[in-house]
């Protein structure tokens, strides 16, 4: 399981990636459930018998497929679901070996729903993480700029923390975020002037930091 994925992805990759699910759920739904009492009969091969293990695996992708798409829209993609479902269910083969009682698929499927769950969870505390950090750099924008208005001079990191009622470290925490933002954001735009532009009428070279 993991926090904070990448970005999703732009239309075109999200019309490939929709269209390779449709093609791995069409695959899935051709594997034949597990007969009464298959499932036991397969824990004793596992050791020496990997279709053993393939089979048991692949009769749960199905349920796999259900709660990931129970669960689509609510913060990772499906094929993020799917994989951490996955997960969960490799899990459920290796706590049925080591015990094998009860009802395999109804154990699957609840360590197959836990590790989706904890995926959401995990990408949600990520989430609210990240708006925090923004949250806080643009109050430290703001309150930077106000307290150099007041006090006419560039104010000091202990000046801003004092007003943002913020210990002194998460200032500096959050003053360091916002100068890296700037500086990659002055990089982003010399990207696009011309030459010419940062030459002064004189002919002298106008510096751009």
């Amino acid at each position: 399981m993991s926090a904070g994925r990448d970005q999703p992805p732009n239309d075109e990759e999200g019309i490939d990636a929709a269209a390779s699910f449709d093609r791995l759920a069409e695959s899935i739904e051709r594997i034949p459930p597990l007969a009464p009492g298959e499932a036991r009969g397969l824990v004793g091969r596992l050791a020496k018998d990997p279709t053993a293990v393939k089979r048991l695996f692949d009769s749960q992708l199905a349920t796999v497929l259900k709660l990931a798409r129970s669960r689509a829209g609510q913060g990772l993609e499906l094929s993020d679901l799917f994989q951490d479902g996955s997960e969960g269910l490799t899990l459920a083969i290796h706590d049925y070996a080591r015990s094998p009682l009860g009802d395999f698929e109804a154990r699957a499927e609840v360590l197959i729903a836990r590790y989706m769950d904890a995926a959401l969870a995990d990408e949600a505390t990520a989430r609210a993480d990240e708006q925090q950090l923004m949250d806080d750099a643009e109050a430290y924008e703001r309150t930077e700029l106000s307290l150099a208005s007041d006090l006419k001079r560039r104010p000091s990191l202990d000046e801003i923390a004092s007003k943002l009622k913020w210990p002194v470290a998460r200032a500096e925490n959050i003053r360091d975020l916002v100068e890296e933002a700037r500086r990659q954001h002055d990089q982003d735009l010399m990207q696009y002037l011309d030459p010419l532009d940062l030459v002064s009428g004189d002919g002298d070279v106008v510096n751009p930091n």
